[in-house]
């Protein structure tokens, strides 16, 4: 068996969404605070085939056709303050902590073989 040609093809299409919800404010003018609550939205789409074009009287092309899926959701948490230690003075000091993403998400896959003719 002897392979003549060859021919591979990939589509991908997808995104992360991300929206965030926010709350602020400030005690004294002298202590900031704030909240962020992120939520990610997840959908990604794959689809690739692969065919290969055999020689020989008996052989039939090869033709894999493969499609993958993820969806999901996810979340992050994020909050800061900042503080005025002298009151007539324009200097501040921060600080800020945010949590990693969590994800839930979903995969699937299909791949077929087709039957495929010369």
């Amino acid at each position: 068996m002897k392979v003549m040609t060859y021919d591979f093809s990939r589509a991908n299409t997808g995104y992360i969404g991300e929206f965030d919800f926010n709350i602020s404010g400030n005690i004294k003018n002298r202590l900031y605070l704030g909240l962020t609550v992120g939520v990610h939205s997840v959908r990604y789409k794959n689809y690739s085939e692969y065919n290969e074009f055999l020689s020989g009287e008996s052989y039939d092309n090869v033709l894999v056709c493969d499609n993958h899926k993820i969806t999901g959701s996810g979340f992050n948490i994020k909050a800061g303050l900042i503080f005025r230690p002298i009151e007539e003075s324009p200097f501040r000091i921060g600080v800020s902590v945010a949590t990693p993403t969590f994800y839930r998400l979903t995969t699937e896959n299909y791949t077929d073989l087709p039957p495929s003719s010369l």
